[in-house]
């Protein structure tokens, strides 16, 4: 892969070879002479889950936007996923999701996620970049701080230095510094010891823990590739079956708060057992694990407002977890990642359109902006995790309305196609939540309530006194 477009400006530097900075990497490629990724890590040609990817050896599945974009930066990555065993579900027929003391009903239409490994998927989009002739990676590197003009108005590049080496920095020149180092980032540190304000960082309690084996898929028909089990609130336990490369099953189950599911045998099936529904248990009662359990634990999901911030240096763009990092459960991240850098390609084109380009207004356009793209997942992520009252976090009545009112939306997704349909999109972030107040999906609430019998009640009561 070589890219052919003309290139309007110097040096660019990502921080960071994630998902985010490999896709911010792609698009820079497009209008900089020259693109390095400093890692720290050390990168190998293979699927193994790198050591800063913490989250990495459990469940990952990219979104129908997130494909969308990926699709447009590699029109082959897809493809090669699937050869290589990733499956493409089919979000109305494959996916059997039972929430709120319902399954979703099935519903028609062509809105597919990924299910892939994250090794896997990171190793392809890694492979590409790697093809670019104007991309290079400084691998097992750190960066250590900014470079400034002498004013401390612009960014003009970093020092690096080895990982595990005693020797002098290095400095590296650039144009433009790109931040995708992750939820560690040191920005906000370095902008203080420029002389700037850090910017406001939030942080809303998930407490979430994971524990993820993978199992030999077994032989046998279902009526789902995926299964997604949750029992209703005040309790979050869940379980989550999703296909993966090998012909195997990546199986993992979630709780939040301390009650966390184990990693031994026993307790990991006891857990399984324990659900509101018994089938993420029964699928694996035939099934053969092939690797030991692994488990994974996010106190908060972060997020700072860098947009917010009056003075900010030029030449300097934040990203991917560095910006927002998500409770994992909800898939966003990778998705959040690809929307971030096709903004950043809006930017770019915008900026290259004019007559006189200059890198000084992208800094500005890209910072006011991508708070836009944050806000949808942003809301949520954390509106589920206040839904509960472990979280130990007053909720404003705006926000209890909303959760009664969410609450009945998945509980119509299991009666109308229509309601099931809407859900996803947006879940997918193919539609924004005002999709979820429609006239059409209003009619279908009013519809569902004034049939719900006294026996679907009398179930919903039955599903959650099982969780006492």
């Amino acid at each position: 892969m070589t890219s052919t477009h003309h290139h309007r400006h110097g040096h660019a530097v990502v921080i960071g070879a994630s998902i985010a900075g490999l896709l911010a990497a792609r698009v820079l490629s497009e209008h900089f002479e020259r693109v390095t990724i400093v890692e720290r890590d050390t990168l190998a040609d293979d699927p193994q889950v790198r050591r800063g990817v913490p989250q990495g050896r459990h469940i990952h599945a990219l979104l129908a936007r997130g494909e969308q974009i990926m699709s447009e930066l590699f029109p082959d990555l897809v493809p090669t996923l699937v050869s290589r065993g990733a499956t493409r579900i089919s979000i109305g027929r494959d996916l059997r999701w039972f929430h709120f003391g319902c399954w979703k009903k099935h519903c028609d239409g062509d809105l597919t996620v990924v299910s892939v490994t994250r090794g896997c998927l990171e190793q392809e989009i890694r492979r590409r970049v790697h093809q670019l002739r104007n991309v290079g990676v400084l691998d097992g590197t750190v960066v250590t701080r900014y470079l400034t003009d002498w004013e401390r108005k612009r960014i003009t590049g970093v020092c690096v230095r080895g990982r595990h080496s005693d020797s002098l920095e290095d400095e590296l020149r650039a144009d433009l510094v790109v931040d995708a180092s992750g939820r560690g980032s040191q920005t906000p540190q370095r902008l203080a010891e420029l002389g700037y304000r850090q910017p406001l960082e939030e942080q809303v309690q998930a407490a979430v823990g994971y524990a993820t084996r993978e199992y030999e898929r077994p032989a046998g028909a279902r009526n789902w590739q995926c299964l997604v089990v949750f029992d209703p609130p005040p309790r979050h336990r869940g379980g989550l079956i999703f296909p993966v490369e090998g012909n195997r099953w990546m199986v993992t189950l979630v709780n939040s708060h301390g009650d966390y599911p184990p990693n031994d045998d026993v307790g990991f099936m006891k857990f399984a057992q324990s659900l509101a529904r018994p089938d993420v248990h029964d699928a694996l009662v035939n099934a053969r694990p092939v690797t030991d359990i692994v488990t994974h634990r996010l106190p908060t999901n972060q997020r700072r407002y860098y947009e917010q911030l009056t003075r900010f240096p030029t030449g300097l763009i934040v990203m991917g977890d560095a910006l927002c990092s998500f409770n994992p459960i909800f898939g966003q991240g990778m998705t959040v990642s690809a929307l971030e850098a096709a903004l950043l390609r809006d930017c770019l084109r915008e900026l290259d359109a004019r007559r006189t380009p200059s890198l000084t207004a992208l800094t500005c356009n890209f910072r006011s902006r991508v708070g836009r793209v944050v806000d949808m997942p942003w809301q949520m992520a954390t509106g589920e995790d206040l839904r509960f009252p472990q979280a130990g976090v007053p909720r404003p009545l705006k926000l209890k309305l909303l959760h009664w009112y969410t609450e009945r939306v998945h509980r119509a997704a299991g009666q109308s196609a229509l309601v099931a349909e809407r859900f996803y999109r947006v879940m997918n972030m193919l539609a924004p939540m005002s999709t979820l107040f429609g006239r059409d999906v209003l009619t279908e609430l009013l519809r569902v309530a004034r049939q719900s019998s006294p026996r679907e009640h009398r179930q919903h009561r039955e599903s959650e006194a099982h969780q006492h």
